[in-house]
């Protein structure tokens, strides 16, 4: 496994409908698919920075990670368009589609992240032969028949209004932004990995923090989960406060080729908190495929 952070990335941009695109391709080459990685929810591509050097296929490959639209640079051109703009996961999909066409990938291997998961997972329902294998980290199952499952949504929704409303605040106040990502996390991040997540967060389109919350809870996983047909792992983590692990173990009865893997004393971002532990795993699950 090469373990070298000295990863040279190329900057790419590409134009949508709405917004460009930003997104960065690196690696050695095509000998397996390439991989395809999706951050979560208010992030940005820099969240899979740590895990980079221990995300290694068999053979060599290329890699592609970008800033999803309203989020990390892929800013909408103005409050009016964010506005108008498409939040649903189709338009993520396509948005991914897009991408994929663009660089001529045809099969990729692709890595999601919590609401990142769930577009990677949308995208392998829909576009089942450009799927390799699939990874889906801290994605968490919702069922509209469940009504501890739609509390749980309104109440992520009020407390995605409260972040909305708090930006002032937790841009003057580095002891409250070190509080608002603590409770994320097995054991308390450093100062660095703190500023960089809520620098991610502060700089999200207010109206795509609050939209993809609600559209991401209207995908109907008993639905797509059996379109599923790659190998698929999904992944939990035992101190996650998001997507706890029996909010994922359900996706991997509703999928045909899945399995379950578990991340111990580690919170809602392994990629930050134990990126060996979990790049060992996802190479591992990659050797089975």
């Amino acid at each position: 496994m090469n373990l070298s952070h000295d990863i040279s990335k190329t900057e790419k941009k590409l134009a949508r409908p709405d917004l460009t695109l930003h997104y960065q391709t690196w690696g050695s080459g095509r000998a397996t698919p390439p991989i395809v990685l999706l951050h979560g929810w208010a992030g940005a591509m820099g969240d899979w920075s740590p895990l980079e050097p221990y995300l290694q296929p068999e053979g060599a490959t290329t890699y592609l990670a970008y800033d999803a639209a309203g989020f990390g640079q892929s800013q909408f051109p103005s409050k009016e368009v964010a506005a108008e703009a498409d939040y649903r996961i189709e338009r993520y999909v396509e948005d991914l589609r897009a991408l994929l066409d663009a660089e001529g990938f045809d099969t990729v291997h692709l890595v999601g992240h919590s609401w990142g998961g769930v577009i990677a997972m949308s995208f392998a329902a829909r576009y089942p032969a450009r799927v390799a294998s699939l990874v889906a980290i801290g994605a968490a199952y919702f069922d509209p028949a469940n009504r501890l499952h739609v509390t749980l949504k309104w109440v992520s929704y009020l407390i995605a209004w409260l972040l909305v409303l708090s930006k002032g605040w937790l841009r003057r106040s580095p002891r409250l932004r070190g509080w608002a990502v603590r409770r994320y996390f097995a054991k308390k991040p450093d100062s660095a990995t703190s500023e960089r997540l809520m620098t991610e967060v502060l700089a999200g389109d207010n109206q795509a923090i609050l939209q993809t919350l609600l559209t991401g809870y209207e995908v109907r996983f008993k639905v797509i989960c059996p379109l599923i047909t790659s190998p698929t792992l999904y992944l939990g983590c035992n101190k996650d406060v998001v997507a706890p692990p029996s909010y994922v173990k359900p996706f991997v009865a509703l999928t045909p080729q899945a399995q379950y893997r578990l991340l111990t004393d580690c919170g809602h971002f392994p990629s930050l908190e134990k990126p060996a532990e979990l790049g060992q795993l996802v190479s591992d699950f990659w050797k089975t495929v």
